[in-house]
């Protein structure tokens, strides 16, 4: 499995615990996980007074796609 870390903005304070997690399952994905990432950061970008540290975790089991 390929990581590529610059496909998402990952937005960390040291030692600050995210106030939400997000967890996606995907499964051949590979269409449309850019378009639901974007999605889901651009809602809890508009909503930082309240969500002002956020995680997305994205679990791939076994893709055969590029996702």
């Amino acid at each position: 499995m390929s990581v590529k870390m610059n496909m998402i903005d990952i937005k960390k304070e040291k030692g600050r615990m995210p106030s939400i997690s997000i967890i996606i399952a995907a499964y051949n994905e590979e269409r449309r996980i850019m378009g639901t990432l974007q999605k889901i950061i651009s809602i809890f970008d508009k909503k930082k007074e309240k969500y002002k540290w956020y995680e997305i975790i994205l679990v791939d089991d076994g893709s055969t796609d590029k996702t």
